[in-house]
């Protein structure tokens, strides 16, 4: 399994190279060009591919980490952890840019013999390194602590890029190393935890954040505290790791013994993470910190994985988009955080209180309670995330969903409290209550008019399905005991799981791009505008044109939904999605990845349309006029 492991980590090393930076060339060798065009093709240019390939990735760590915790009792974790940094090392920091920042900033004081808490990087502007750097605006902004460790692969590499970018990564790589051997003198179990965590090793060691070096830094403080060994030197290694990051701090007053004074300690670090979830773009390094406390509470940390797990899934929409901080990633971004946070609350309400205790009466009731607070934070989520145009998209938007919100879920508790409460009812009346549960599934999941749903709904539909279905599994007497037909029973279930199966596939296959209102909005608000000055061009130039209110609109790639934009054309705009009209093309990915005309010759492969031909309207997409067949296409 450590061979397969081992493999798996090469592949990843792989797809890094994939996002590496177009201005950065790491080695003049051929054969390194060769693969260096061959890589970014996937990773710039197939990015929809990308989403898949990385959210494999994803999945087959959490299934490594899975097994080494499960049934790696026998496996020495300084072993693992030798062969993933070893490995890991030659990743690139596919989804950061920070590594390269961290190189420039000690390159400010080894070369230049300046202050970088004073100087920007781009004070330094005939410097080379500039030119695949991002964030050269800002002043250093991490703790003194960090500043110094760096100086030491800095000065050692010499001025020489390579040299700074393999030191600084084995200087990431070694602090992961000294965090396993000081957990594996405490407990092996620890040690396996963190060797194999895969938000360590994508954030801490593929992507290059400094947050892993605290992280270290205060599991080595930690270990030694829990040794006896030298209580002050111990608290001093905690404040060093608090001067890389000031969110490890409360860790200085943990204790070996006293519990209330350290859920309170754990309490403090979990409060600003939790603010900054609410007030600023939440990223997935923020929370490695959280591993410092694993010889304290393992188990938390444990129970949380799936919410890890959405985390790093929520790195999708970097990839997807290929920029930070825009409109669209960051729905995209906060919507899927949401959505695993709400998974995992719902698994720690199935496991810890659904199983162990209370009547039947009061866990309808908490289950109940549940399900609406996941839909109504969806709406309040929605209500805060996407950035409405206007009043009457909001309103346009609830009015969409209100019902969805609101009546469904009630009714749906209901039903469920009828399906698994009442002991002697008809059997003809038991047969409707299941017909209803399926109706209301299908009508959750597939009759949405708007691709809302998708957002809303599924992570909902799918937490009682989850429910539901490990009900039936781990204890199959809290159904069978209500007298249903088995074979109803089994059908019921059955479409239920089925339904959820499809549903998650859909739900994480689909754009994120078009999942809310707002893009669909713009997009027919904005073929309404061009479709206007084509017609009033038409009439200064006195000519013929066809004056019927159809259109026709070709979307890219081919299973994308127009329902909705159907709808608001119609209803805003008066205007018919019809197989004539004037054509207008429909960009998801970055490029039309179809067979097209232009000048009426037909031509296939990506479609660039020439700047002198771009209408410029607003900042989602760009309207195009391309002569030949395909006359406009939204281009985003």
């Amino acid at each position: 399994m450590i061979f397969l492991y081992g493999l798996f980590l090469i592949g990843i090393t792989v797809w890094s190279y994939g996002l590496i930076d177009i201005n950065l060339t790491l080695f003049n060798n051929h054969y390194w060009e060769v693969f260096r065009q061959w890589i970014i093709q996937l990773g710039y240019f197939n990015r929809q591919t990308n989403v898949y390939v990385y959210i494999g990735i994803i999945i087959g760590l959490f299934a490594f980490y899975w097994y080494f915790y499960k049934y790696g009792k026998k496996t020495n974790p300084l072993l693992v952890g030798f062969i993933v940094g070893s490995i890991l090392l030659f990743a690139y920091p596919a989804l950061s840019h920070d590594l390269f920042n961290y190189i420039f900033d000690a390159k400010i004081v080894t070369t230049y013999h300046q202050n970088p808490y004073f100087l920007t990087p781009e004070h330094f502007r005939g410097d080379p390194w500039l030119r695949f750097m991002h964030w050269t605006h800002r002043t250093y902004p991490y703790g003194p602590t960090f500043i110094l460790f760096t100086l030491i692969p800095s000065f050692l590499a010499m001025g020489k890029f390579i040299l700074n970018y393999f030191l600084f990564k084995l200087l990431f790589i070694s602090s992961y190393w000294l965090a396993i051997f000081f957990l594996n003198k405490k407990n092996k179990h620890w040690a396996m935890i963190f060797a194999t965590q895969p938000l360590i090793l994508m954030e801490g060691l593929v992507n290059s954040h400094n947050d892993l070096i605290g992280l270290s830094l205060a599991v080595v403080g930690v270990c030694l505290l829990l040794d006896n060994y030298n209580t002050l030197f111990s608290r001093l290694i905690l404040i060093f790791s608090a001067g890389i990051k000031y969110i490890t701090f409360p860790l200085v007053f943990v204790q070996t013994k006293n519990t209330k004074l350290n859920n309170l300690v754990f309490l403090s670090f979990i409060g600003p993470l939790f603010y900054l979830s609410f007030t600023r773009e939440i990223h997935p390094w923020y929370f490695l910190s959280i591993f410092a406390f694993l010889p304290f509470f393992t188990k938390i940390i444990l129970d949380f994985s799936i919410f890890f797990f959405g985390l790093l899934i929520s790195n999708i929409s970097f990839i997807h988009f290929g920029v930070m901080n825009i409109e669209d990633q960051l729905i995209e971004k906060n919507i899927i955080l949401l959505v695993f946070f709400m998974l995992n609350a719902w698994f720690l309400f199935v496991k810890y209180y659904i199983f162990k205790k209370s009547s039947e009466f009061n866990k309808l009731v908490a289950y109940g309670l549940i399900i609406l607070l996941a839909a109504i934070s969806h709406l309040f989520m929605l209500l805060k995330t996407v950035p409405f145009s206007s009043l009457q998209i909001q309103q346009l938007l609830l009015s969409d969903i209100k019902l969805t919100i609101y009546i469904v879920p009630v009714l749906f508790i209901i039903s469920i409290g009828l399906f698994l409460c009442i002991r002697r009812i008809p059997f003809i009346l038991k047969i409707g209550i299941s017909i209803l549960l399926i109706s209301l599934d299908y009508f959750l999941v597939h009759t949405r008019l708007f691709s809302v749903e998708y957002v809303v709904i599924f992570p909902i539909i799918i937490c009682v399905e989850i429910f539901l279905i490990v009900v039936s599994y781990k204890k199959p007497r809290f159904i069978t005991s209500y007298r249903i037909n088995p074979v109803l029973q089994f059908g019921v279930f059955f479409i239920i799981f089925l339904t959820a199966s499809v549903g998650l596939f859909h739900y994480f296959s689909t754009d994120f791009g078009i999942k809310t209102l707002y893009y669909q909005k713009a997009i027919a608000d904005a073929i309404d505008e061009h479709k206007h000055t084509w017609e009033y061009n038409k009439i200064q130039n006195k000519k013929e044109y066809d004056k019927t209110n159809l259109i026709s609109i070709k979307v890219f790639p081919k299973e994308q939904n127009i329902s909705g934009i159907s709808y608001l054309l119609k209803k805003d705009h008066n205007l018919q999605v019809r197989d004539r009209g004037l054509t207008y093309i429909i960009c998801y990915d970055l490029v039309c990845k179809q067979k097209f005309y232009m000048d009426g010759i037909l031509k296939r492969g990506d479609l660039f349309p020439p700047e002198e031909n771009k209408i410029s309207f607003d900042e989602i997409f760009t309207i195009y006029e391309v002569p030949g067949k395909v006359e406009v296409f939204g281009y985003r």
